[in-house]
């Protein structure tokens, strides 16, 4: 059974015509543009679709902008996928939008918080004295040791995010980031890239920045999150709604803890991603881990992972419906050592019909094939035993040879648990 968590992109993601495509063919995706143009008075739709790329850069419209494409996507992955998941997770400003989609924001308020917070963040330095760049390659410590030996009052440079093993994004003061950006190189860096970014996150030259934003979130109110909501500060899920003030606060001037979140969700039991928002950049960072992966943005990869579970499903009916045959070939053959005819009826007949029902309803595909089926066969089989009176030591063994297939146990680890339950 997959185990899914949902990432939402940061700044950076944004590109002219993200989310188009979703509008025209899905009514609830339109109207997520249509309430986050009202809540701001800024029509998105028109800024996001064929709105000029500088207008769209600014960090201002940016945050709303990917923040609604990102909800977009989200509401129609619920509408059509009906999956929910066990975590979500977003990258600096997608943390914002992982709360959103997890209810402990509402839609318009978080519209209304990002659009300030591209404010702050904005107005916190002026044009061109801060920069960011990510350096491949090195890691984390080798990067920190580097900026602390360029890093002066006048000319501060942090690592600002923790993307991957040998990816670490730097922020700061310009002239400070270049000077890191060539000793890395020195040390060996496979490439450094200068982002176009307009303000250097993540950095102390954000801690006016952070200070505004904390005042405008005590303006809100919050719910505690549905799914647990990874903190970029902590690594670790939100408990409780009061927690999203001082985290949110924290996290404009903190590094952004992304390969520690990704390591927290592998260690949880995630074995599937999905990216919802513009762009594949954190589909692209999760391909590094042992985690299947896709983007919602990128032609096919939704269509190629419906397959998938079209594909699963019908592999897993198919495991259940033989299972389902065992244990009716089970409950057949065992010797019946009772004589009550009326417990026969009730405990050997009408279990048995239940189990050939259940068995029909595998084979036309109106049962899921999921782990239920499987307690229900079980547990209908185990009372035709119990009624036929069979000894316990048979009845052992029999869910020994039920159980026995790596096939059904690789599907269903919780197979071992099931004679307990039952």
């Amino acid at each position: 059974m997959d185990k899914i968590a949902l990432l939402f992109p940061g700044q950076g993601s944004q590109y002219v015509g993200m989310g188009q495509a979703l509008c025209e063919a899905h009514p609830i995706a339109a109207r997520t543009f249509e309430e986050a143009s009202d809540a701001l008075g800024l029509n998105l739709q028109t800024l996001c679709f064929a709105g000029d790329v500088q207008e769209l850069t600014k960090t201002e419209h940016a945050q709303p902008a990917i923040l609604t494409a990102s909800v977009a996507a989200f509401r129609v992955y619920s509408q059509e996928m009906d999956i929910e998941p066990k975590w979500v997770a977003g990258h600096s400003l997608g943390e914002f939008t992982a709360l959103t989609c997890a209810g402990a924001i509402q839609f318009a308020d978080a519209v209304r918080l990002v659009y300030r917070r591209g404010q702050f963040m904005q107005a916190a330095t002026p044009q061109g004295v801060g920069a960011m760049s990510a350096i491949f390659g090195l890691n984390v410590q080798l990067v920190e040791e580097i900026c602390r030996e360029h890093s002066r009052d006048d000319a501060i440079v942090v690592v600002a995010n923790h993307n991957s093993a040998d990816q670490i994004v730097i922020s700061g003061h310009a002239h400070a980031v270049r000077q890191v950006e060539e000793a890395c190189k020195q040390h060996g860096s496979t490439s450094v890239v200068s982002l176009k970014v307009s303000a250097p996150f993540h950095s102390p030259l954000m801690v006016q920045a952070a200070e505004q934003l904390n005042e405008e979130l005590k303006r809100y109110t919050y719910c505690d999150p549905k799914w647990p909501v990874i903190s970029n500060v902590t690594a670790q899920p939100y408990v409780h709604a009061d927690q999203l003030v001082d985290l949110l606060t924290a996290q404009t001037t903190s590094p952004v803890r992304w390969q520690a979140t990704m390591d927290y969700l592998v260690k949880q039991g995630a074995n599937t991603v999905i990216e919802l928002g513009p762009k594949s950049v954190l589909t692209n960072l999760a391909k590094k881990y042992p985690l299947r992966a896709f983007a919602f943005d990128k032609q096919g990869e939704i269509e190629r992972y419906q397959q998938e579970l079209q594909d699963a499903k019908t592999r897993n009916q198919a495991a259940i419906a033989q299972f389902v045959d065992s244990c009716i070939a089970i409950a057949v053959c065992t010797k019946n050592r009772g004589l009550d005819e009326e417990a026969y009826q009730q405990g050997v007949i009408m279990p048995y019909q239940a189990l050939q029902q259940l068995r029909q309803q595998l084979e036309q595909g109106e049962k899921e094939g999921g782990y239920g089926d499987v307690r229900e066969a079980f547990s209908l089989l185990r009372l035709i035993l119990q009624t036929k009176k069979a000894p316990e030591a048979e009845q052992a063994m029999r869910f020994e040879q039920l159980t026995s297939k790596p096939d059904l146990q690789q599907r269903f680890p919780e197979i071992s648990n099931v004679w307990q339950a039952s």
